[in-house]
């Protein structure tokens, strides 16, 4: 049941455009998710103790004063790798590119916590958003040089490959340059039904009409109308086979590195997991930290004992739409309510709305768009407002 009075209460409110407006400024996909709802993994989004929102708040104060010395919070290269890492602890095989994109993002996270490390001093509050969770510095430098900056499995740091690729490429050169050969060579030229060579199986093919000589070479294949045979000359036999094996040679050899990848990483995925939530904490943070700053809104005084006092309030949903006017409003144990009367139009539901919004926000930990700010924290905040009341299209009953 207070579910669903919460849910009601909010949407009365419009509070899922006031997180629509957070959601514009966050880096990560998964924070949107988060906020949407769909997201349950980086812990409840609103705070449940006037505690946390204060934490909350003094986070956003430590960046907008990083903000201020030209620091930015390095969270847009972190990656989601969940499913990923799910393959992981299954033991399941990872595609190449699957491993180039969790190690691009475990890379990314060992960054960020670096310049969390870097930043403790001025910013302690940060790093706890990592809650004693670091990344393992054998487990990344191992995935940092396991691919080159293409995208494949580095050769300097896994020499066996790089010399089965070697063997590849002389093979593949000497095989290309027996081909030149053939198209020269008047005992071949003259059986060929046109001017080219192609593939099939995997095997290097000259189009031959049917009249060819057999001891030129193994046919693989014929045209549809039957007058062209595909041959394959006896003496690209030798250098095909090879360059087959050598190739079966790379993939599993490949397969082999990636395997080992895989025993390297699996033990560290509940902690990447962590992190990657951490992540996305500090991009709600850094979302709601720079929109605040956009709105020139201050960070709440908050405590416990039911007092809202705003002074120039602005409607989030209002500002950058039109000029906005500010509402005082102070409510206390001893001026627990406040009637508004006025004619239509004359801004009773913004105003109603506006309180309710900020005590969301200090929920959320959300900057409020005021000259000055003291919202209490209240467990419960219920609203109920006439149909068809919208701020954003400014409808009223």
């Amino acid at each position: 049941m207070m579910l669903e009075l919460r849910s009601r209460s909010q949407q009365a409110l419009d509070w899922a455009e006031v997180l629509d407006l957070i959601a514009a400024h966050c880096a990560l996909s998964a924070t949107v998710s988060w906020l949407d709802g769909r997201e349950q993994g980086a812990g409840p989004l609103l705070s449940d103790s006037a505690d946390e929102s204060v934490r909350r708040f003094q986070m956003v104060d430590e960046i907008w004063r990083l903000m201020d010395a030209g620091e930015s919070i390095p969270v847009a290269m972190v990656r989601d790798c969940r499913e990923e890492w799910r393959l992981i602890e299954q033991g399941a095989a990872l595609e190449l590119h699957q491993w180039v994109r969790l190690s691009s993002s475990v890379v990314a996270l060992q960054d960020l916590y670096k310049w969390l490390v870097n930043h403790f001093e001025a910013a302690p509050g940060l790093m706890a958003e990592f809650r004693g969770h670091r990344v393992d510095p054998v487990m990344v430098d191992t995935l940092r040089q396991s691919f080159d900056e293409s995208g494949q499995l580095n050769e300097n740091y896994y020499p066996s490959l790089g010399r089965l690729r070697e063997q590849y490429t002389r093979i593949k050169r000497s095989l290309d340059d027996e081909v030149r050969r053939l198209m020269k060579d008047d005992s071949i030229t003259r059986h060929l039904q046109e001017n080219y060579v192609t593939e099939r199986n995997g095997r290097i093919v000259f189009p031959m009409k049917t009249s060819y000589q057999r001891k030129i070479g193994i046919a693989h294949a014929s045209s549809r109308s039957g007058e062209t045979i595909f041959v394959e000359p006896i003496s690209l036999l030798p250098l095909s086979n090879a360059l087959q094996e050598t190739e079966f040679a790379i993939e599993q050899e490949i397969r082999n590195i990636l395997r080992q990848l895989l025993l390297v990483v699996r033990p560290h995925v509940p902690d990447l997991r962590r992190l990657f939530y951490g992540a996305l904490r500090l991009d709600l943070r850094k979302a709601t930290a720079i929109l605040g700053r956009n709105w020139k809104a201050v960070l709440p005084r908050v405590e416990q004992a039911g007092i809202v006092e705003l002074r120039n309030m602005r409607h989030p949903l209002l500002i950058d739409k039109t000029k906005v006017i500010g509402n005082d409003f102070v409510l206390s144990t001893q001026q627990p309510a406040i009637v508004f009367s006025g004619p239509n139009a004359g801004g009773k539901t913004i105003a109603l709305k506006s309180i309710g919004v900020a005590a969301w926000m200090v929920k959320l930990g959300m900057p409020i768009p005021a000259d000055y700010a003291r919202v209490d924290f209240f467990d419960r905040i219920l609203a109920d407002v006439g149909d068809a009341q919208t701020v954003q299209e400014g409808l009223s009953s």
